[in-house]
C-alpha cells in the first residue's frame, strides 16, 4: 500500500515539471508537508480503494463496510491539511494556486480523487487484503496520527531506490 501511495504522490507532478526535474535533483519536501498531503489525500483514498478492493475483499471486510464513514471522519483533516499540500502542488507541479482563487478550488475538489483513483487503480488483491488489515488496526488512532504514519510509511518508501518515478524526496531539516 505504502508504494502505491508514494506512486499515487508522484502524479502532483506534470510532465512538464517531471521533464524539468529529470536534469535536477527532486525537491525535498518537508516530513510536515508529507503529512498533509497524505491527510489531504486520506478521504478520497478510503473510498477509492474500498471501491476498487470490494470485488477482491468482499463485502464484509473492514475497508469495504467502514470507507464511507472513515472518509467522512478523515475530512476535517483533509480541509485543514489543504493549505499545505497545496503549496506542495505549486511547489513540484509549479502551478499558480492562489489561496481562494477559482484554479485553488478547482485543485482542492479534483486532486485528491484524482490521487486516490490512481493509487487504488494500482492495487491488486494482496495490496487490497493488506491495506484492509492495516486499516482495521490503525483505525482507532486519530485521523492526524493515521497521516503521520503513512506519512512516514510514504518517507521511507521515497527513498527506496524503486521509488525513482517520485518527484520528490522527503528531506528533514
Amino acid at each position: 500500500m505504502f508504494s502505491r501511495l508514494a506512486l499515487g504522490a508522484a502524479m502532483f507532478a506534470l510532465p512538464a515539471a517531471a521533464s524539468a526535474q529529470a536534469a535536477q535533483p527532486k525537491p525535498c519536501i518537508t516530513p510536515a508537508q508529507n503529512e498533509a498531503v497524505t491527510a489531504y489525500v486520506m478521504p478520497s483514498l478510503a473510498t477509492e480503494m474500498a471501491r476498487k478492493c470490494a470485488p477482491s475483499l468482499g463485502t464484509n471486510a473492514y475497508l469495504t463496510v467502514n470507507a464511507q464513514r472513515l472518509s467522512q471522519e478523515w475530512q476535517a483533516g483533509a480541509d485543514k491539511a489543504w493549505p499545505t499540500a497545496r503549496t506542495v502542488v505549486t511547489e513540484l507541479a509549479n502551478l499558480p494556486l492562489a489561496p481562494g482563487s477559482s484554479g485553488d478550488a478547482f485543485a482542492k475538489m479534483v486532486l485528491a480523487p484524482a490521487l486516490a483513483g490512481k493509487i487504488a487503480f494500482e492495487m491488486d488483491a494482496q495490496a487490497c487484503s493488506v491495506t484492509d488489515r492495516l486499516l482495521e488496526q490503525l483505525e482507532p488512532l486519530p485521523a492526524r496520527n493515521l497521516a503521520a504514519v503513512l506519512a512516514l510509511a510514504l518517507e521511507v518508501g521515497s527513498q527506496q531506490a524503486g521509488q525513482a518515478q517520485l518527484p520528490f524526496r522527503v528531506c528533514r531539516d
